[in-house]
């Protein structure tokens, strides 16, 4: 996704090492940097994590083991309120999406019925984040 190189970039020019990890690297975009997708322990992710000056992720185990470490993070949110979510609120920015009437569908339908995937098939509220915003926020917290 050209967004997350976008803000990748930016983090990168404030002289940070960028750490890319996840559950599947299915794909090269993150060549440029440290990409240790599909390849860390839970141990060693939490490693990574603790061991980091900020966290960039999505409502994701990533985002509830940066709150357990107390690290400063930039979460993106869309089918989830992030307002069910417990986190430090002086450390933490949530962020989601402004403009899109299916935002926090998770409430409204029974999300296991479909495999946890968007209900309308696009994930257009977290297509709707703007890099630009995301990037104005860890400029905030850095």
């Amino acid at each position: 996704n050209t967004r997350w190189i976008e803000v990748c970039d930016e983090i990168k020019k404030m002289d940070y090492e960028i750490i890319v990890v996840g559950m599947n690297k299915n794909d090269d975009q993150f060549s440029q940097y440290t990409d240790l997708r599909g390849s860390t322990s839970l141990n060693e992710l939490f490693l990574i994590l603790d061991n980091a000056h900020m966290i960039v992720c999505v409502d994701s185990g990533i985002f509830h083991m940066a709150s357990i470490l107390k690290k400063k993070t930039i979460s993106l949110f869309g089918p989830v309120n992030h307002k069910l979510r417990i986190y430090n609120k002086d450390i933490s920015i949530c962020i989601e999406s402004k403009s899109v009437p299916c935002l926090s569908c998770f409430e409204r339908v029974d999300l296991s019925e479909y495999r946890n995937h968007c209900i309308i098939g696009n994930n257009l509220c977290m297509k709707s984040i703007p890099a630009n915003e995301v990037i104005k926020n860890i400029k905030e917290i850095v």
